[in-house]
């Protein structure tokens, strides 16, 4: 899992507690082009007031993300139904029955995903 941030005091704090289960990087535009590109699961976005928006989103988002670094993703989606529903993808499949129907494509229930 991998933290971006532009705290580096709320990194080293997270770096702390979690003990290299979680990867924290100071992030800037490339940082977070390259995470997003590269990642499996994206909470939070930057919106066009990025700075009010990273401190809502960071309020909003930070206990999602400290239940996936704590237990990993799919135990963390296994025991909150909201986070689960957050789901849209797994391995090339929709897991998103809205998505899916709205492109005509299968879809793989988030509980198969899951067990």
């Amino acid at each position: 899992m991998l933290l971006l941030d532009r705290n580096v005091a709320r990194l080293r704090s997270a770096d702390a507690i979690y003990q290299g289960h979680l990867q924290t990087v100071t992030s800037n535009a490339y940082e977070i082009e390259r995470a997003v590109l590269d990642a499996d699961l994206v909470i939070g976005a930057v919106g066009a007031v990025p700075h009010t928006s990273t401190y809502a989103l960071t309020n909003v988002t930070l206990p999602y993300t400290l239940e996936i670094a704590g237990r990993g993703w799919r135990e963390a989606l296994r025991n909150d139904d909201a986070l689960a529903q957050g789901l849209n993808t797994h391995e090339g499949s929709l897991t998103c029955a809205p998505v899916a129907e709205a492109h005509r494509l299968p879809c793989t229930p988030v509980s198969a995903v899951l067990a």
